[in-house]
C-alpha cells in the first residue's frame, strides 16, 4: 500500500512511507479490524468490490479487476479479509503505483 517494508533483527518487521524515513513496527493485520478495513477501502479504490458474511462461517470475497472472485474464511472478520486480500495480491500487483 505505498509502504517500504524490510525486517531488522533487533526490531521485527518494519515499515516506512515511501518518501518519509519514519519506521514503524507492523501491524498484526489479521487481528486488528481497523487495519483490515484499511486493507478494504485501499482495494476498493483499486476497483475491488467486497463483501463479508457472518453465517456459519466468517468469510471475506474480493471481485472484479477482471481476475474474478477472491474468497476466503477466518475465525474472525479481519482474518478473513486479510486472507483474501493476500489472494487478490498475489494475483494482481495492485499495492504500488506505477
Amino acid at each position: 500500500m505505498g509502504k517500504r517494508v524490510v525486517f531488522d533483527k533487533p526490531w521485527g518487521w518494519m515499515y516506512a512511507e515511501q518518501n518519509i524515513n519514519k519506521w514503524t513496527n507492523v501491524k498484526h493485520y489479521s487481528t486488528h479490524m481497523l487495519s483490515a478495513m484499511e486493507v478494504v477501502e485501499y482495494l476498493r479504490t483499486k476497483g475491488c468490490g467486497f463483501q463479508l458474511k457472518m453465517d456459519n462461517i466468517i468469510w471475506a470475497e474480493f471481485y472484479g479487476l477482471g481476475l474474478g472472485y477472491f474468497t476466503s474464511t477466518g475465525s474472525t472478520p479481519s482474518e478473513a479479509i486479510c486472507k483474501a486480500s493476500l489472494l487478490v495480491s498475489l494475483t494482481k500487483d495492485i499495492w504500488y503505483e506505477k
